[in-house]
């Protein structure tokens, strides 16, 4: 056929198949129509929605026989404010992911992609997210997640602070390596920074981190560890020069200083 190679017809077909698939549940996750995802998700992603898009997402994302989210973050861009509708689904299908096998592969796309939702999404909590930041496994594959609990603003401090405490608690594994709790912890610093002034309370719990040897004083040598504390609260003048840098305490206090003063969210709390 001679439309079979026509970019448009292919991507129909295979929204067709797809949504055909997603409804039937005597399909097995084997079946290879379930591929298909990544690729509706990609046409998503470059193309833009057409009718009855929205819905096949929530569909994907909310069978546990699709896999393969690295595009979400497109879709998630193209879906503008309706993106919102992603929240609960995107929850659900981490929660119910078996754990810890299916949520490296599948969920963890997810749970990042929930930080690119739009502004203030997350300013009311829901059920399924509160339940999903009070798993200690699963919540690190919902990074986006608990850096998105900025939105929330002071209210949010206590749970943040709580995260990044139990992930820095955690013991060293026997390799020398902390486990993957680090993930939810690096989040919640981030939700931190983006908090600022208003998470001060979490600036004694993070020193008190570092006094009983949880979590190490070269940590808080690193920019964005410099630039959350310095949000939190911490004077200028008590930062000094990292082991082994070329700057003497006074250049980095200034550098960190001006960095303050030109403030950026969404590079300097990275």
């Amino acid at each position: 056929m001679r439309f079979t190679s026509d970019p448009r017809f292919v991507a129909a077909a295979a929204r067709r198949q797809l949504a055909e698939t997603l409804g039937d549940a005597q399909r097995s996750a084997s079946d290879p129509a379930f591929a298909l995802s990544d690729r509706v998700l990609g046409d998503i992603g470059k193309n833009g929605l057409q009718p009855g898009d929205a819905e096949l997402v929530e569909a994907i994302i909310a069978d546990p026989r699709t896999k393969g989210f690295q595009g979400m973050w497109d879709v998630i861009r193209r879906m503008g404010p309706d993106a919102v509708r992603l929240r609960g689904p995107i929850a659900r299908r981490i929660l119910a992911a078996r754990y810890p096998e299916d949520l490296a592969s599948n969920a963890y796309a997810l749970g990042m992609a929930l930080n690119s939702l739009p502004a203030g999404a997350f300013a009311m909590p829901i059920d399924d997210e509160t339940r999903l930041l009070d798993d200690p496994g699963r919540r690190n594959w919902a990074t986006g997640l608990i850096m998105r609990q900025a939105d929330r603003g002071a209210e949010a401090v206590p749970l943040l602070t709580r995260i990044l405490a139990e992930g820095w608690q955690q013991p060293i594994a026997k390799n020398g390596r902390r486990s993957r709790d680090l993930e939810a912890a690096q989040a919640a610093r981030h939700g931190l920074c983006l908090i600022g002034p208003d998470a001060q309370s979490a600036l004694p719990v993070i020193e008190q981190l570092v006094r009983n040897g949880n979590m190490p004083q070269r940590q808080l040598d690193q920019r964005n560890w410099q630039m959350t504390m310095a949000r939190l609260g911490k004077p200028i003048e008590g930062f000094s020069s990292p082991r082994g840098s070329s700057q003497s305490d006074a250049q980095t206090q200034e550098a960190l200083r001006r960095r303050l003063e030109r403030f950026n969210p969404q590079r300097d709390c990275g």
